[in-house]
């Protein structure tokens, strides 16, 4: 597996920190109905998806031949109260599972990223495959979190939601040790330095401001 295939999962994090940036506490838990996901519900539920993932990949790469388990998105996030949760807190969670599974991808020859399972469609799936649907995965939410922005901008009349302030985990500089070694493209096909050096001088920058990164 290529390790533009593995930065493009990286990325990830700072897409949905830059895709959030500015927002307040209204708009982040505004839903325009009562059936439709708030932005913060969005963040949960790519949280428990990389959970999920994260579990299949390792089902896998240990051969236990099991059908690799389903979820359900919206039950899962009404039955944790996803709307009334900390949305930074959530990013620093989904953070800390990409640098986990970062660093497993770099321990695994390419056998491994080729082993497969089944998944509850029946389909056989790769682990490499797995990996390259969650970076996908997350670009079709973070057109969903344009779309709630955009509405409740329309709802009030283009109001801008009241910053909020955020000093994240990563800001204290750990998140380079997940940098890989050489330059990435981002899931967008925009080269970048890696998620160690891009994200964490974005991250510090904000921290010291008072902010969000941009």
């Amino acid at each position: 597996m290529s390790e533009t295939d593995i930065q493009s999962y990286l990325d990830t994090h700072l897409q949905l920190t830059r895709a959030i940036a500015g927002l307040g506490e209204e708009q982040l838990k505004w839903k325009q109905s009562e059936t439709t996901w708030s932005v913060a519900e969005v963040l949960a539920h790519l949280a428990d998806h990389n959970i999920v993932v994260s579990f299949r990949i390792r089902d896998i790469l240990a051969d236990t031949k099991a059908q690799l388990p389903a979820f359900n998105q919206d039950l899962w996030v009404s039955g944790q109260h996803a709307n009334d949760s900390d949305v930074y807190e959530i990013l620093d969670a989904f953070w800390g599972l990409l640098r986990y599974n970062g660093q497993l991808f770099r321990r695994l020859g390419e056998a491994e990223f080729d082993k497969s399972g089944i998944n509850f469609k029946g389909e056989t799936v790769r682990v490499r495959d797995i990996i390259r649907g969650f970076a996908k995965h997350v670009q079709t939410h973070l057109n969903q979190i344009e779309r709630i922005k955009q509405a409740y901008e329309a709802e009030r009349g283009g109001e801008a939601g009241r910053p909020a302030t955020w000093v994240p985990a990563a800001a204290s500089g750990e998140a380079s040790s997940c940098s890989l070694p050489s330059a990435g493209v981002s899931a967008s096909g925009v080269p970048s330095a890696g998620i160690g050096s891009e994200s964490s001088a974005a991250l510090s920058a904000a921290a010291s401001q008072g902010g969000h990164p941009a």
